[in-house]
């Protein structure tokens, strides 16, 4: 029995490629097999500031991430009323998700969910005037 030169595992003496990694075995000669080996382990270039003009700088830090803030109940509030205002295309509902929203967002949260719901808040406002011209230019009765 003969051991594969690249992950060690033991093969038979005839065997032409390695079953364990699938390196060929006969054909090539040990110093390219060697040759083979130190490919494997060449290491890609560091990369150096030296076009930079300084190359005493830090290297670049990932800055620190905070943990996710709890959502308020006004912002969770401002998503409601807009989503709510979506569905039945409310003016009111639309202003009041806006007013929460930049409420929540004005006292130093910078939730997302106070994000969306005055984003849905606009959406309401614009899609009821939007409703109401279309509506009046049409000649349809609201009442």
């Amino acid at each position: 029995m003969a051991y594969c030169p690249y992950c060690g595992s033991e093969i038979a003496n005839d065997t032409k490629f390695c079953p364990n990694c699938g390196s060929p075995q006969q054909d090539q000669q040990p110093q390219q097999l060697q040759q083979d080996q130190q490919m494997q382990q060449v290491q890609p270039p560091a990369y150096t500031n030296a076009g930079a003009g300084n190359s005493s700088q830090t290297p670049y830090t990932q800055p620190a991430t905070s943990a996710p803030q709890p959502a308020s109940g006004k912002a969770i509030g401002s998503l409601v009323c807009g989503i709510i205002g979506l569905l039945v295309c409310g003016i009111v509902l639309g202003a009041v998700a806006i007013g929460l929203g930049t409420s929540d967002l004005n006292a130093g949260s910078n939730n997302t969910l106070a994000k969306a719901g005055r984003i849905l808040g606009i959406v309401d406002i614009a899609g009821a005037v939007l409703l109401l011209a279309f509506t009046f230019s049409a000649g349809i009765s609201l009442f």
